[in-house]
């Protein structure tokens, strides 16, 4: 049972890191698609 309960909590945390990072992905992707909006704009 200890076995068992420690995958899962290295599974969480490996999970958890995954949905951080993605999250940091869609963001500056996100950023990225509003800067070339404006620069079209702009230009």
């Amino acid at each position: 049972g200890l076995r068992a309960g420690a995958v899962v909590e290295r599974v969480r945390v490996v999970f958890d890191v995954l949905v951080a990072a993605l999250g940091v992905v869609l963001l500056r992707l996100a950023v990225l698609e509003a800067d070339f909006d404006v620069f079209d704009t702009f230009s």
